[in-house]
């Protein structure tokens, strides 16, 4: 199991990457459904995946998007687990895919997703019409190596996990926040295994009050760091 999502009924949707399915579970861990492969092995079939990393129930609660990783894809599929379309293929152009992690939405309906293959981000409408995308494979502000997963915050700011893990990259973990367009606003967290340090930033997430919480795979622990008032 990899990436999960919670909707507003709050039922517990899991993207079973080794068994390339999803499943659904009610609020006490009940199964309900599940959709996808029959066995263990990758299926490139429409509906079916391999190795799909991140599951998003829709603001409306009437879709289910999944991030269909090695099949460079996104798919769409009703809340009974019915395939709606594909979303997207193989490449580098807006709407393109290459292995593809995270998908979210923000409080306007539009849906972001991380790319580990492109090094990059992009930003879709609520048709997944290409608004706009950043990044590319480096070390600055806006650029992203091995780059994991994102969540959006209250305010529809995107907050990125960069293990900066892959040769030629810094090795220097981080954690990089951006506005809803883009823009870099700050980055935090520093590399090794003291209080606030990191050495693998995979999963996170971020509360109602701000706070954003990142598993940290090579220290096996989570991280909670608060935001920093500017009084």
């Amino acid at each position: 199991p990899y990436g999960l999502d919670v909707d507003s009924a709050g039922n517990v949707w899991v993207a079973d990457r080794g068994n390339h399915r999803i499943q659904k579970f009610d609020s006490n861990g009940k199964f309900i459904l599940k959709f996808g492969n029959n066995g263990t092995s990758p299926s490139s079939e429409p509906g079916k995946f391999d190795n799909p990393r991140h599951v998003q129930v829709d603001r409306d609660s009437k879709f289910v998007y999944v991030a269909d990783s090695k099949n460079n894809r996104i798919q769409q599929f009703d809340l009974n687990g019915k395939f709606i379309r594909t979303i997207g293929k193989l490449g580098d152009n807006p709407g393109e895919f290459n292995l593809p992690s995270t998908i979210e939405q923000d409080s306007k309906g539009n849906f972001f997703v991380t790319e580990r293959g492109n090094e990059r981000i992009q930003k879709f409408d609520s048709n997944w019409n290409p608004i706009l995308s950043w990044g590319s494979k480096g070390s600055s502000n806006n650029q992203f190596c091995h780059m994991e997963h994102l969540v959006l915050d209250m305010h529809d700011n995107v907050i990125v996990t960069d293990p900066q893990s892959d040769p030629g990259c810094s090795m220097q973990p981080r954690i990089l926040k951006f506005d809803n367009n883009g823009n870099f606003i700050t980055k935090f967290g520093t590399a090794g295994s003291g209080v606030g340090q990191i050495r693998d930033p995979e999963h996170l997430a971020v509360d109602n009050d701000g706070n954003v919480y990142v598993s940290d795979r090579k220290n096996d622990r989570i991280l909670v760091f608060s935001p920093i008032s500017n009084s």
